[in-house]
Order: C-alpha cells, then sequence, then structure tokens
C-alpha cells in the first residue's frame, strides 16, 4: 500500500512518533527511507553513548551497556537490570547531537544510579530518581561541551499525545501519584546545573509532555 501524501510528508520532513507496521507497510519506502535513516542513527547512538560513557566517573562500570534503535513506543527508555537503553527511530532520526547527548545520559544515569527496572510503589521516590537521571545526564552533557536546553525544545515538537506520559505544569497538584516531576522543576534544574535556558525555552517545557522514562 503506497503512503498518502500527507504521510509521505511526515515521515520525509518530521522526526515524530510513528508505529513500526506503518513505516514498513510499504517496503519500498522503507528501504528508501528508513533503512538509511536506522543505520546512521545507530552509529550515531552508539558513539554518543561511548563518549558519554568515557565521560562518567563511572565509565569502568558502564562499559558493558548497550544502546538499541528500533520502534518502542516510548521514545527512549532504559531497562536497569539488562544494562540497555532503547531508542525510537522514528522519533530520533533526526535529533541533533546535543538532544542525542542529554536523552541517552538521562537513560545512562537510571542505569549507573541502580534504578530498579520497575517503578517505585512511592511515587514520590520515582520522581526523585527522575530528577537524579536528569541531573546525571546532564552534568555529562556539558561535559561533552552541550551546554543548551535543545533536548526540551526538540521534545516539545513531538505531537502524539497518546505515547506520552502527560506531565503539564501544576499536574502534581492534581495528581500526586505522578511518577515525573513537574516540567518547571526540570527546568529549574537544568538552568541550575548548567544548561542555558531561555524564557522561550522554560515555557514550553511548561507545556512539555514527558518523554525520558
Amino acid at each position: 500500500m503506497a503512503f498518502d501524501m500527507k504521510v509521505r510528508e511526515i515521515i520525509v520532513t518530521e522526526g515524530e512518533y510513528q508505529p513500526g507496521d506503518q513505516i514498513t507497510s510499504n517496503r519500498q519506502e522503507f528501504e528508501k527511507v528508513w533503512v538509511p535513516r536506522f543505520r546512521t542513527l545507530t552509529t550515531r547512538c552508539n558513539s554518543m553513548l561511548q563518549r558519554l560513557i568515557q565521560a562518567s566517573s563511572q565509565a569502568a562500570d558502564l562499559k558493558d551497556v548497550v544502546i538499541k534503535v528500533e520502534s518502542n513506543q516510548s521514545y527512549i527508555q532504559s531497562t536497569p537490570q539488562n544494562r540497555s537503553i532503547s531508542i525510537d527511530l522514528t522519533v530520533f532520526w533526526d535529533a541533533p547531537d546535543d538532544v542525542l547527548a542529554f536523552a541517552i545520559g538521562h537513560e545512562l544515569g537510571h542505569i549507573a544510579l541502580k534504578h530498579p527496572d520497575e517503578l517505585s510503589v512511592n511515587p514520590a521516590a520515582t520522581r526523585q530518581e527522575e530528577l537524579d537521571a536528569d541531573e546525571y545526564g546532564i552534568q555529562l552533557a556539558v561535559k561533552l561541551g552541550y551546554k543548551k536546553a535543545a533536548a526540551f525544545k526538540f521534545m516539545a515538537g513531538k505531537k502524539d499525545a497518546a505515547m506520552y506520559h502527560l506531565d503539564m505544569s501544576g499536574a502534581l497538584q492534581q495528581d500526586p501519584n505522578s511518577t515525573h516531576p513537574l516540567n518547571r522543576t526540570r527546568a529549574n534544574n537544568a538552568n541550575r546545573l548548567g544548561f542555558k535556558l531561555s524564557r522561550t525555552n522554560t515555557d514550553q517545557i511548561d507545556q512539555l509532555m514527558t518523554h525520558l522514562a
């Protein structure tokens, strides 16, 4: 089945979540568009992972961590027990290096800090784990020379709300069981840790839906 023009435009121009069965439904389109993107992103992610590991004070303990590019419906996530990171091809194929540095660094933080694979029964503890992973990722990104909050701006452009964890500004006042901190809290911490945040960046984060798990 051929893609219609609207779908074709999205595939060519936007790094936005698309289900695996959608991007493989047209074999010719898949091999022409997505196979090269898969190869390029795999190379970039492995290179960035190694750079981040080398920048970490726990490099020896992280040397066996692997990263896989796939269609995972979760954007990017880590499995600390298996020491692996999964990153979605359709979202990140066009991600700049500074976005990859923070996103992969955040997940590397979950592994380095030995966070459990399963969410804690204590939502406050899980929120703290997310902030700790943010800090770990930001510190590594800054060490590599990436000091702008481009990751937040990049994530704010993703539109498929059905695939996100909703975490709008003020959400915790409405839902004390939220597993993620307020985006404003994450933005303020990022600024404190060395990421340069303009007012525009901060406003975007207030509306940002959480992708980092």
